[in-house]
């Protein structure tokens, strides 16, 4: 069964801010699914992209370095699947900055980037990923238990509802504030924002 993304999309009113994004997203990737697997997988690629250029607008990173960057560069580690899915953000923008994907990055380009996509096939170097991430970089992942290996948002999708874990530790480890809209649609946050 196909859901029409349209006649659900006027029930929330847009100022509710990140909450609608997210609920858009949803029901746009429910809307996508399609008998045959790659169909769904293409959707699902295409979600995970768009949660990663969402989160791009509800962190801030440090100063003053951040302020003087004029870009965002969002690096892929390993082989995503994400593929076409990426060409979606060329030219797109978030917080007055220019969006520039960078696919498969060495471990030594990690602290390089803003944030950093942990795909699967990466499991096995977890740790040594998120060691050489430190200050400054957002990682995420859709791998099982990614925020419980210190990694900042773990991406989850389970009967067909999109969700996702923060872990706010190991973002302020990391020097990072996440949007307190950003909290608030999250699945489960590990620790307490600092005040």
């Amino acid at each position: 069964m196909r859901i029409r993304a349209d006649r659900y999309l006027s029930i929330a009113p847009p100022q509710k801010g990140f909450f609608f994004v997210i609920t858009a997203l949803t029901i746009w990737f429910l809307s996508l699914m399609g008998p045959d697997g790659r169909a769904a997988d293409d959707a699902e690629s295409r979600l995970k992209v768009a949660f990663l250029f969402n989160f791009a607008k509800f962190v801030t990173w440090p100063e003053p370095e951040f302020s003087a960057q004029l870009s965002i560069t969002m690096c892929i580690s390993g082989e995503s699947g994400l593929g076409d899915a990426l060409n979606a953000l060329k030219g797109k923008t978030a917080q007055g900055r220019e969006v520039v994907v960078k696919r498969d990055v060495k471990l030594e380009q990690i602290p390089y980037c803003h944030i950093v996509f942990v795909s699967s096939s990466e499991k096995a170097r977890i740790s040594k990923i998120l060691t050489e991430a430190g200050k400054g970089v957002l990682t995420v992942s859709d791998l099982p238990a990614f925020t419980d290996a210190g990694g900042i948002i773990g991406l989850t999708i389970f009967d067909n509802k999109v969700g996702f874990d923060v872990n706010l530790e190991a973002a302020q480890q990391a020097d990072l504030k996440i949007s307190a809209q950003l909290l608030k649609v999250a699945r489960g946050v590990r620790g307490k924002a600092k005040s």
